[in-house]
């Protein structure tokens, strides 16, 4: 990652000169669209439009082939940075050098940089942070791409224009996705992450799974961050018809660091991890991941179709019916645990009146034996000296109690 000594932030539009005549968009910190420009919480907004921060982090998404920042500090040497395109460290001066100037912020004149970055046309998110303790701002963003004014992210973020407008979203916290028991965290202060909540895990073997209807052109889009270091996750896709299974597949998906097998030089956030967009039609389709190497971090999950809560009891599945029913989930231990409570409370009487039946008989037949003896004199004990014989009992082998036959 690049570091230097140096300030962020400042200067107006008219300074944003990018020697092309492609269309883009231009706005400065304070009334920056949220799809494109990402914020931690050390940021704050300024009456003459600008963001300031002492020690933060922003993100910026889209489909962009320049990128012209500017920025702008009363102590503007002093200023440490670090630019990161899509997980690689760059240079943020690689391409058209600074422009040097000031800048008014807060009422105070401060010393201001440009800087240019161009890039392959394509999504691609420019991560910056910054640290000074004088303070830096930024207070003019200009993004150019060569299909005009269409800068907007196609792949990142839940406003992604690759990803049909009217799909359904599901955020991780929500009870129609279903995680292992191993170790996943829940993470509810993500700043660049939507909703602020992650669940993630670095145990192998952890998985999470979500199923969704398969009617009407059937597709799905799972989001998250991935790893600076090299990860991956094994996608399985299930579908069901008729009771039956009718597709399976199963894939390796990169979901940390680059296709490579390399690490990254950072965190990349809103990103698609997995997703398919051809599945054919039937009942319904289950859809896990489960983590083969590194982490897996998953921020939300979008459908052309709906998510379902699979029916317990059978083999078909229950659409999602209102809003209200994704608060719900499914459980089969309310009517397994008194089912389970019956029965072992029936096998325990049982096993007690058979105890006490063999007592009783054991018992009665002993009764009847010794008064036969008593009266008949016909049955003797004979002991021998030698390594003896004992005579029979009436009270055979097969006559022993329980515990007597297993001490024999």
């Amino acid at each position: 990652m690049h570091l230097q000594s140096w300030s962020l932030l400042a200067t107006t539009l008219a300074c944003l000169t990018t020697g092309t005549s492609a269309a883009g968009l231009a706005f400065n910190g304070a009334n920056a669209p949220s799809q494109v420009l990402l914020l931690d919480d050390s940021w704050e907004k300024t009456a003459d439009g600008s963001i300031t921060t002492k020690k933060g982090e922003l993100i910026v998404m889209g489909n962009i082939t320049e990128y012209f920042l500017t920025w702008a500090s009363s102590a503007l040497a002093t200023t440490s940075y670090g630019f990161t395109m899509d997980g690689h460290g760059i240079n943020p001066f690689r391409d058209t050098g600074s422009i040097t100037g000031t800048a008014n912020v807060n009422g105070a004149t401060w010393d201001s940089l440009q800087t240019g970055i161009r890039e392959t046309q394509g999504d691609h998110q420019l991560k910056v942070w910054v640290a000074n303790p004088a303070g830096v701002a930024f207070t003019a963003f200009k993004f150019m791409s060569s299909k005009g004014d269409t800068v907007f992210p196609s792949i990142y973020g839940r406003q992604a224009t690759a990803v049909p407008s009217d799909a359904l979203t599901i955020d991780s916290g929500s009870p129609f996705i279903n995680f292992s028991p191993e170790r996943w965290k829940q993470i509810s202060d993500c700043a660049f992450c939507d909703q602020r909540t992650l669940a993630n895990s670095s145990t192998i073997g952890s998985w999470v799974q979500f199923t969704i209807s398969g009617k009407s052109n059937p597709a799905f889009w799972v989001y998250g961050v991935k790893a600076e270091r090299h990860s991956l996750a094994n996608l399985r896709v299930t579908g069901y018809k008729g009771g039956s299974m009718a597709y399976d597949s199963m894939q390796d998906v990169v979901v940390g660091g680059f296709d490579n097998g390399e690490g990254s030089e950072g965190l990349v956030y809103q990103a698609r991890l997995a997703s398919h967009e051809r599945l054919n039609e039937a009942d319904y389709y289950t859809i896990n991941m489960t983590l083969n190497k590194g982490a897996l971090g998953i921020d939300f999950i979008r459908t052309t179709t709906e998510f379902i809560t699979p029916n317990a009891a059978s083999t078909t599945a229950t659409p999602i019916g209102s809003p209200s029913s994704q608060n719900e989930r499914i459980s089969i231990l309310p009517i397994l645990l008194p089912t389970l409570l019956g029965v072992g409370l029936v096998v325990l009487l049982v096993t007690g009146w058979c105890v006490w039946g063999s007592r009783f008989s054991a018992a009665a037949k002993k009764k009847r034996a010794q008064a036969h003896v008593g009266t008949s004199g016909m049955t003797q004990v004979r002991h021998s000296t030698s390594s003896s014989t004992v005579a029979s009992s009436p009270l055979d082998e097969k006559q022993k109690l329980p515990e007597e036959r297993s001490n024999v």
